[in-house]
């Protein structure tokens, strides 16, 4: 030890590791030593002060050692920390989980924001986490802080070695994750998650227990929203999880992720969230939703390839959102869908849709929110969707046979006071030459200034129910289908260059038409 060195407070003696420090005596207070490494040389190192005599302070094994009757810290450079001044080794196979668990605990001990660094790949047990899957709040550790941040390149892979649906009942669905957010205005950015094929990624099955792996999550409550949490430039795959779950939070950020093989990156209740400039592929729900009592908020220049069911959108119970420069593809469901929450009890109102690029979505033909964009809901309701525009989308088709594919517009239930403008259609017309369908009760739908670059006429189907006031006009290559229902409708105005017809009344089971 240092019993033959005489003691200087003014020389910082060097450590090997925490091995070798504890091991040290013949030192006092104020004496200053350099850990090169934590447990490896090299990996979580650090300036280190005895600062008094032991009394009640616990050993964490990472910020506080207790050495020889003494109290021993560590010198934290701006609050920065990293999972290998707890322990871990992060060569990608050896189990850095309690390191974790010590990194959870140190931090919930500090009262100023803390700064985690992660650079190197990190091998994970979650049924071994401190928040362990199937807890409440599970991630390998929790953001206490305001202002806290986690940053460095690094990433978390889970140990595949190990059954995760073995503690569990059929029918169970439990997810862990990298990041809790439990704080305002921190941010995680530019860390990887790997779920190393051990996430659920088909769908829930209540015959089988289903592993929802996640990246961060941050869960306000009813009259204390989170706010200005941000994600930002993140990577992962095989999730099965959301990436990114946001739940009542103000001024959320999820800007420039890319996922692969997740179930979503969106805020469900808030006001004012950006999703932008992300991309995903094979998501298996919509990768970027805004689900109920939104307010504000815009989704714009994200790229979308692949669902496995849901749509490439949902703006589902949202009010003043914007949908912008977004290119989506290959979904099972809608290119983009506006309409009820069910999950929040909420319509949406005054949405702007527009500038988005969307091609060969709806594949999925059982799919009842199936077209490239879909305005209203299944659930039969008065106001599910009002006050929407569609304006300057491109359209870009495959010639699909399925009865929903290739079909541009869909309106569902309770749609009112829909335009629907300045939209162009390309690519391979299918046999039906389906452009738009109103399926159901509708008020006040505007098609105008609409072209079609097909070889055939596109058409304009109206199945069933009421609309009343439907103006079709000054479209390209786009018409109402001449065998659709159109004497329970009122107001209804083509313009096709050559004929107007205008329906009126309706008079037993046919129309007066002038």
């Amino acid at each position: 030890g240092f019993s033959q060195i005489p003691l200087n407070t003014d020389i910082v003696y060097p450590v090997a590791n925490v091995t070798a420090l504890r091991a040290l005596t013949g030192f006092g207070i104020g004496q200053s030593f350099q850990l090169e490494g934590h447990t490896n040389a090299g990996l979580g190192g650090g300036e280190l002060l005895c600062t008094k005599a032991h009394g009640s302070e616990v050993d964490n094994n990472s910020l506080l050692f207790v050495v020889n009757g003494f109290v021993i810290v560590r010198v934290l450079d701006g609050g920065v920390i990293a999972p290998e001044m707890c322990g871990a080794i992060g060569d990608a196979t050896t189990d850095d989980t309690a390191a974790f668990n010590t990194l959870n605990a140190v931090i919930a001990g500090i009262t100023d924001p803390v700064h985690v660094v992660m650079i190197q790949t990190y091998l994970a047990n979650p049924l071994s986490s401190t928040n362990p899957i199937g807890g409440s709040y599970a991630a390998a550790f929790a953001l206490t802080v305001s202002g806290s941040t986690v940053t460095g390149g690094g990433t978390v892979k889970i140990d595949n070695s190990v059954s995760y649906t073995a503690p569990f009942s059929a029918g169970a669905e439990h997810g862990w994750g990298i990041v809790q957010i439990n704080a305002n205005d921190c941010t995680v950015e530019n860390i990887g998650f790997d779920g190393n094929g051990t996430g659920t990624t088909t769908g829930y099955d209540p015959a089988v227990v289903n592993i929802r792996w996640h990246h961060t999550q941050s869960f306000g409550s009813v009259g204390n929203h989170r706010k200005g949490n941000k994600v930002i430039s993140n990577f992962g795959e095989n999730f099965g999880g959301q990436s990114v779950s946001f739940q009542y939070q103000d001024s959320a950020r999820i800007l420039s992720n890319r996922f692969n093989g997740h179930q979503g990156m969106g805020v469900s209740v808030g006001v004012d969230p950006q999703v932008m400039f992300n991309v995903s592929h094979d998501c298996y729900d919509a990768p970027y939703p805004l689900n109920g009592n939104i307010v504000g908020g815009r989704i714009a220049f994200n790229y979308a390839d692949g669902t496995n069911n849901g749509s490439g959108i949902d703006v589902v119970g949202c009010s003043g959102t914007e949908v912008c420069f977004n290119l989506i593809k290959n979904a099972q469901g809608a290119g983009i869908w506006i309409g009820y929450s069910v999950q929040q009890s909420q319509p949406s109102n005054n949405i702007h849709v527009h500038h988005n690029t969307l091609t060969t979505n709806a594949k999925f033909t059982g799919s009842p929110i199936a077209g490239e964009i879909v305005i209203g809901s299944t659930t039969n309701r008065a106001d599910n969707a009002t006050d929407i525009l569609v304006e300057d989308n491109t359209f870009i088709i495959d010639g699909s046979s399925s009865s929903n594919a290739d079909r541009c517009l869909i309106i569902e239930y309770g749609t009112n006071d829909v335009t629907f403008r300045r939209n162009r259609i390309k690519g391979v017309a299918n046999s039906n030459n389906n452009f738009a369908a109103i399926l159901h009760d509708a008020n006040n739908l505007r098609i105008v200034n609409n072209e079609s670059f097909l070889s055939a006429t596109q058409k304009i189907g109206i199945s069933s129910g009421t609309v009343n006031t439907l103006t079709v006009a000054s479209n390209k290559g786009i018409e109402i289908d001449s065998s659709s229902t159109l004497f329970n409708n009122r107001g209804v105005l083509q313009d096709d260059g050559s004929t107007i017809f205008y329906v009126t009344k309706s008079i037993g089971t046919s129309a007066e038409t002038v």
